[in-house]
């Protein structure tokens, strides 16, 4: 009898111990996305129950969610304008820029595919978007290693 009551209670706990046990992933989509800034990776479909914080890491019911910042740039405020037209454009924009030292351009598609990468030298230079499909592209400005300036253009 004394092992009938040790067996049952051995398999309660066990039963209690596997109860506290997180629900596992099951991913049916995801993605990872990776900048000098940091990065955040996802998944879609899962079953997970529960939220969990820490300095770095949110977890929450329905999504895994991981932010982790690896570099935070100060927000640097400008004392010159940087503008670029005609917007929306068909072939040729200028980008005008008031102090173009140690400034350089990056132009994305909206996939953020890098479409070109060039140097500022002068207070204008003019940017071809005659070989590209009309569609929205963005104009990301930097001073050095620093973002200092993006300009979303469309192209018709």
């Amino acid at each position: 009898m004394k092992n009938k009551w040790s067996v049952a209670l051995f398999l309660i706990f066990f039963a209690i111990a596997l109860s506290a046990q997180q629900v596992g992933t099951i991913s049916s989509a995801g993605g990872f996305f990776k900048n000098s800034s940091g990065s955040v990776s996802f998944t879609i479909g899962e079953c997970f129950v529960g939220t969990f914080n820490s300095a770095n890491l949110i977890l929450s019911q329905g999504f895994q969610s991981e932010l982790i910042i690896t570099d935070v740039q100060e927000v640097k405020q400008l004392d010159f304008e940087i503008t670029a037209f005609p917007n929306p454009v068909k072939g040729l924009i200028t980008l005008k820029v008031e102090n173009p030292k140690d400034l350089y351009y990056i132009l994305y598609d909206l996939n953020g595919g890098n479409i070109e990468k060039k140097t500022i030298d002068n207070a204008e230079s003019v940017i071809s978007f005659e070989n590209l499909a009309p569609s929205t592209y963005f104009i990301k400005v930097f001073q050095k290693s620093f973002e200092i300036k993006v300009i979303k253009i469309v192209k018709q």
